[in-house]
């Protein structure tokens, strides 16, 4: 996702959240970001791949 910009996206930036704020979480993406994309889970090598979909380009392209 790195070097896309999406313009009028509602976040939620949490602060004082200890369960938020340990090394293994850089953040949450949610369910109204995943549908844009198809979504590959690579377990054995911990990855996560997505690959922009119908939906994104039309929203985004």
């Amino acid at each position: 996702m790195a070097g896309w910009t999406f313009p009028h996206w509602l976040s939620y930036v949490t602060q004082n959240a200890p369960s938020f704020e340990s090394e293994d979480y850089d953040g949450l993406i949610g369910q109204d970001v995943l549908r844009n994309y198809d979504v590959w889970l690579d377990y054995p090598h911990l990855r996560v791949y997505l690959r922009p979909n119908d939906r994104f380009r039309q929203r985004w392209g």
